[in-house]
């Protein structure tokens, strides 16, 4: 899972995540696979991955340059 998470920050972001970083990413796809699985999501493992993509993408930090 956390190599998975580099890997969106990598391509999104086109940086490594930092530790609280990974914690965090970490920690939002497992509950979001939860409740993913709750509603009856078939994928709910990818579904909860796109979903941080999509966080990612809307983030400060990809929108704005510093």
């Amino acid at each position: 899972l956390t190599s998975k998470c580099e890997t969106l920050f990598r391509r999104v972001l086109s940086r490594e995540p930092d530790d609280e970083e990974r914690r965090v990413c970490s920690e939002f796809v497992r509950n979001q696979t939860v409740r993913l699985e709750e509603e009856g999501h078939q994928d709910a493992d990818f579904a909860a991955l796109v979903d941080l993509g999509l966080a990612l993408l809307n983030s400060n930090q990809f929108l704005y340059v510093d």
